[in-house]
């Protein structure tokens, strides 16, 4: 609005000063891709599964207590991602399939199927990142999901004696609620079993008496829009927003405090 100014007993309205160039505010600079990686590194660590939950990772199917795999790492990494994302990032699962030569036990030789699951993320400039939350590896940027998918199969499946699953190509798959429960035959996700949730609490019991990881040092700068980050010590902040309808009954779930019926 402009300013009224008293002249010789009328009131006028004085037009506001013209916008000059000097006056509009500068330009957002997009952070640089050691920033974003640096960050990407912050979050992972803040959220303690790399290093709260390993003893809860399996490779097997040995008869016992269901475990933490890789596709409820990453399932979990996303949704604690989700509650501090920044504007203009795209979570994603990226799922790599690959096959090499096992010998058997009668000597002969045969080809095993292998599959892994990482988090994967499309930045405001739309580069592509990958973490694998287990391990708290980051990597990119790629320019293209294309680029990414081949980073990821020449990590997982780029060892001696393996190639190329034929079959089951490596992809991309969107964010929903049950898009990785069925990649190693389980029936339901692993926030919905009672085991596992339970099996998470009770390693966020004993793991988060401790300090949290170290933050960056000074070689590597966080972004300016990086905020604290929630401590990883409470299972809500692995579970989907809002909740959904707990088809158990296990009821309120604060900070781990009980584990829930089996």
């Amino acid at each position: 609005l402009g300013m009224l100014v008293e002249s010789e007993g009328m009131s006028v309205e004085e037009a506001p000063p013209a916008q000059t160039a000097d006056d509009e505010p500068p330009p957002a600079i997009a952070p640089s891709d050691s920033q974003k990686e640096c960050w990407l590194k912050h979050v992972v660590r803040s959220s303690r599964l790399s290093k709260c939950l390993k003893q809860l990772y399996s490779r097997t199917r040995e008869v016992g207590p269901p475990d933490m795999d890789c596709d409820d790492y990453t399932d979990a990494f996303i949704r604690y991602f989700l509650k501090v994302m920044p504007p203009g990032w795209s979570p994603c699962y990226g799922i790599v399939a690959w096959q090499c030569k096992e010998r058997t036990s009668d000597g002969s030789t045969r080809w095993v199927v292998k599959a892994h699951a990482v988090s994967v993320f499309r930045d405001p400039q739309g580069n592509w990142w990958w973490v694998d939350p287990r391990t708290g590896r980051v990597r990119g940027p790629e320019s293209s999901e294309e680029k990414l998918l081949r980073d990821l199969q020449r990590w997982y499946g780029g060892g001696r004696d393996c190639r190329r699953a034929p079959g089951y190509p490596s992809h991309i798959r969107p964010i929903a609620d049950d898009i990785l429960f069925g990649l190693d035959g389980e029936s339901k996700p692993w926030w919905q079993n009672p085991a596992r949730r339970a099996a998470l609490c009770a390693a966020l019991q004993a793991c988060c008496g401790n300090p949290l990881p170290q933050m960056p040092g000074a070689q590597c700068a966080l972004p300016s829009w990086a905020r604290p980050l929630p401590s990883g010590c409470d299972i809500l902040h692995y579970l989907p927003e809002p909740l959904p309808a707990w088809e158990d009954g296990w009821g309120l779930l604060e900070n781990c405090t009980a584990a829930g019926p089996e």
